[in-house]
């Protein structure tokens, strides 16, 4: 599932990490968090990052 306003992800799946830069007028970590979800991977908010 694409997400609007997602500008890239990362997934480490060794890890069981994905980092992803969004703009926020455009989408939130919620509606992330349930595309993840929808897609079969249940996600939470770990670290947010400013000024990237």
């Amino acid at each position: 599932m694409k997400v609007d306003g997602t500008l890239d992800a990362k997934v480490n799946f060794n890890d069981k990490k994905a980092t992803i830069l969004f703009d926020d007028e455009k989408t939130n970590v919620s509606a992330l968090i349930k595309a993840t979800l929808e897609a079969g991977y249940p996600s939470t908010e770990a670290v947010k990052e400013s000024g990237l």
